[in-house]
């Protein structure tokens, strides 16, 4: 076993910690999946089958739900489950949207059902699966408690006719669903995946792991690690400013972290949450508590203060605006929001690193490549390496979000390639450098973005 089990004695919670040192990119853990399932409220048809997107022209023969193609009604997880269900009960048949904003609840009982039908199907499997966590009575004042009842709890006992699953247990298998779930979310699958052992692993904000989910859960060391170290992963998007990262652990995970990131109001001194202070506007605005989500803010030069209202009201506003440009992918738009709240925030907020990531990400992106012989391609690169720099602090070593970076670098490094005039004998030695480089880069990318990730980018 790659780790140990200990008991926190405050919390009665078990922890794993590693049973050696692993060095950076060794493998830690592997396992395949126990139970996967949609997302809840996906806003696109899922095959129950694979749990890829699809176009509904295909459907299963049994129960005519949405499946990618005809092979995939056969596979165990759907076959056994839920299709035979669906296939009994007239009124279970998949109701198509009319409108793309909004969102198939349909899918929410799908994971928790076939939770609950290994009660009866495999005994082993659900001994271990109902001692996770569920928060079951902190859960009850939530809001997404209503929606349980009405999209799961109503949707297996009446629509399914199992009566047999009380309320209570349907909630609680709802609680370990989504506490204790890993979510696939890509250009292909919108997906939540349950592990027997990977839940061990705790939170940290700056992790010393990172994983790889399908065909396999894949841990893999992302720094050195040595023996006796408390093993964590991230259970948010450590892209996020602290506010938004520990509301997000508290209403999904029901986790307060206090850990070093967070308790810091610089982010270990990337200034990831900081605001330039718009009265000596060369200061910058820092929370006063950045564990207390109402603290003023003050700047640490003048020592002007705002209160935590004003900041609310200014993330939300962004949000949106971030959101927006995601799903657009427009890069005169992120460029013209770049220019509208550089003047608000510190060069390395959050905010800032992302909408300078999405316009170098669309301009970088595909065969083409959106760069007209005008443009400074060594200014790109120059922003890549002042994202990098960040993500060095905030999500160091072999991850994800540095491999999306040196990914990019790989595509600027090819276009300088492609300026040099290979006639000339410089050029010609220029353009054999720039290619070494994003070899380099490229061969840094396969690293840390690896499996059916790696694939995905690559597609991209």
């Amino acid at each position: 076993m790659s780790f140990n089990l200990n008991l926190d004695m405050d919390s009665l919670e078990k922890y794993a910690i590693a049973s050696r040192d692993f060095k950076i990119g060794e493998e830690i853990l592997e396992e395949n999946v126990v139970l996967f399932g949609p997302i809840s409220e996906p806003k696109f048809p899922i095959c129950l089958g694979c749990g890829i997107h699809v176009d509904c022209s295909i459907t299963c023969y049994d129960c005519g739900w949405p499946i990618c193609k005809s092979t995939c009604d056969k596979l165990i997880f759907h076959k056994i489950n839920e299709c035979e269900i669906f296939k009994k009960c007239r009124n279970m048949s998949f109701q198509r949207l009319t409108s793309k904003r909004n969102v198939f609840h349909q899918y929410d009982c799908i994971l928790p059902l076939r939770m609950l039908l290994l009660i009866e199907r495999s005994p082993e499997k659900w001994k271990y699966i109902q001692k996770l966590n569920s928060f079951l009575d902190i859960r009850r004042d939530d809001a997404s408690w209503q929606s349980e009842q009405l999209y799961v709890v109503k949707y297996i006992r009446q629509k399914c006719k199992l009566k047999k699953f009380d309320e209570k247990l349907i909630h609680m298998v709802c609680g370990i669903v989504n506490i204790n779930s890993f979510h696939v979310s890509n250009n292909k699958n919108n997906i939540r995946c349950i592990y027997k052992d990977s839940h061990n692993f705790s939170h940290n904000c700056v992790p010393n792991t990172t994983f790889v989910i399908l065909p396999s859960h894949n841990f893999r060391a992302s720094i050195n690690i040595s023996k006796g170290t408390k093993l964590t992963y991230s259970k948010t998007k450590v892209i996020l400013p602290t506010l938004l990262r520990r509301q997000d652990l508290i209403r999904n995970s029901y986790l307060s972290c206090f850990c070093d990131r967070c308790s810091d109001p610089t982010e270990l001194r990337s200034h990831f949450s900081s605001l330039k202070c718009p009265k000596c506007k060369i200061g910058f605005l820092m929370s006063t508590d950045p564990l207390d989500f109402e603290a003023d803010w003050r700047c640490i030069t003048c020592k002007l203060r705002k209160r935590f209202s004003h900041l609310k009201k200014l993330y939300n506003e962004v949000e949106k605006e971030l959101n927006k440009i995601k799903i657009e992918m427009n890069l005169e738009k992120c460029e013209r929001l770049l220019q509208k709240y550089e003047p608000v925030f510190h060069f390395n907020h959050s905010f800032i690193v992302y909408l300078k990531y999405y316009s170098l990400l669309i301009s970088l992106d595909g065969d083409t490549f959106q760069i007209s012989k005008n443009d400074n391609i060594n200014l790109k690169i120059i922003k890549l390496y002042e994202i990098l720099s960040v993500f060095d602090i905030i999500s160091p070593g072999y991850t994800k979000l540095r491999g999306t970076i040196f990914y990019l670098l790989y595509k600027a490094y090819i276009v300088k390639a492609k300026q040099c005039n290979k006639t000339n004998q410089h050029e010609k030695e220029l353009y054999l450098r720039y290619m070494s480089t994003a070899l380099k880069f490229l061969d840094m990318t396969e690293k840390m973005i690896i499996g059916k990730c790696f694939s995905d980018v690559m597609e991209s």
